[in-house]
């Protein structure tokens, strides 16, 4: 079935069945590729698109129902994809001063440095490796005084 749709102030005809998604429309007829597929259900938001300025989302919208509604993508807003090459990357003079306080407590120290400790690990037991040639296989690094 042929669709006349407003999208991004344009209107764009397309022939597709009237249960098709409108995030396949977008994606596969129109060369929109802004909304994403995520879930399938419509609870991840991934392919969220304005229909006459409500989010909705688009996997869960067949074209049939939108009807003459103004429809706006992400590209609409000029979103450009990038990737970590168009970043300036971190010096160390940019960083921002930090602070450290120290809370007395009866209790072990617990927490301390967690998010860090997947890739400081292999880098650790590395350096213990280019250090001595022992090498250490297993966790917690356990290293045998000399």
């Amino acid at each position: 079935m042929r669709y006349r749709l407003d999208i991004n102030g344009a209107v764009r005809e397309v022939d597709v069945p009237p249960e098709m998604p409108l995030l396949w429309v977008l994606r596969g007829e129109l060369g929109l590729v802004g909304a994403k597929y995520g879930c399938g259900a419509g609870l991840c938001g991934a392919c969220t698109v304005h229909v006459d300025g409500a989010a909705q989302r688009s996997c869960q919208l067949p074209v049939s129902r939108v009807g003459q509604a103004r429809i706006h993508t992400i590209e609409h807003i000029g979103a450009t994809q990038s990737n970590f090459h168009d970043f300036p990357l971190a010096r160390m003079p940019a960083t921002p001063e930090i602070e450290i306080a120290w809370v007395r407590s009866d209790k072990p120290p617990t927490g301390l440095g967690e998010p860090v400790l997947p890739p400081v690990i292999p880098a650790l037991t590395n350096a213990v490796f280019a250090a001595t040639g022992t090498r250490i296989r297993s966790l917690p690094v356990r290293l045998k005084s000399a």
